[in-house]
């Protein structure tokens, strides 16, 4: 292993470490009866809820900043294309990257390569500190895998509910950089817009109609980037 590896790894480890002190609202969130309980609300009520300043947003946004290079060359390209259907409708579409052994065609080589990398460890640690709140929002769910949806210019994916999946329960860290991203979740009739926000947390569970609009250009010159740090839960 190369010295620049070695350099790479050992400022990974330190990214999550520093994520991995949480902030302190996260201590408090069960302690605080009422605020627990409007979040476990909202997530009953739609499937759905955001979580502001779960993690530290500064090194959260270094993580990804150097995740980025690493895992775009080895990210399996997501196509799904639209065409009109004789319904006069339009099918389901998607154009995104994902990092995920379950879905690769070569399981074992990725799970070693994110081991390797210090990510499997680092999402089994997120997921045990998260764990509590996550069966208070959620009910009794247990942690399953890490893995990564990546965005780039007009990258989307279309109104779906994931009913394929089965019940799971999807805990997302997106961070948009160069431009503002986020989520649409069906809630009263409407998408409604969830902002990325980073260091805020996602709640989605099983069955909710999503989407996730083009990511656009913000600043002329800047590629704008979505990194979607994933813990599956079941």
């Amino acid at each position: 292993m190369s010295a620049i590896t070695n350099a790479v790894l050992a400022r990974l480890g330190n990214r999550y470490d520093q994520i991995l002190e949480l902030t302190p609202k996260v201590d408090h969130l069960l302690e605080q009866s009422e605020v627990a309980r409007q979040i476990h609300s909202n997530y009953a009520s739609t499937g759905f809820v955001k979580v502001d300043n779960v993690l530290p947003e500064e090194p959260l946004v270094e993580l990804v900043s150097d995740l980025w290079p690493i895992l775009s060359p080895i990210a399996q390209e997501v196509i799904m294309q639209q065409e009109p259907t004789p319904h006069g409708r339009l099918s389901d579409g998607a154009r995104f990257r994902r990092v995920d052994p379950y879905c690769a065609p070569q399981p074992e080589k990725l799970t070693r390569l994110l081991a390797a990398l210090g990510l499997t460890d680092f999402g089994f640690r997120l997921a045990s500190k998260l764990t509590p709140l996550i069966r208070h929002i959620a009910g009794p769910v247990t942690f399953r895998r890490l893995y990564f949806y990546l965005y780039k210019e007009e990258d989307y994916l279309s109104v779906h509910d994931d009913r394929h999946v089965g019940a799971r329960v999807d805990v997302q860290f997106p961070v948009t950089l160069g431009t503002i991203a986020g989520v649409r979740v069906l809630s009263d009739g409407l998408l409604r817009v969830h902002y990325d926000s980073p260091g805020s947390m996602n709640v989605l569970g099983p069955c909710v109609w999503h989407d996730v609009p083009p990511l656009l250009r913000g600043v002329s010159g800047i590629e704008p980037q979505r990194l979607n740090i994933g813990l599956r839960f079941t």
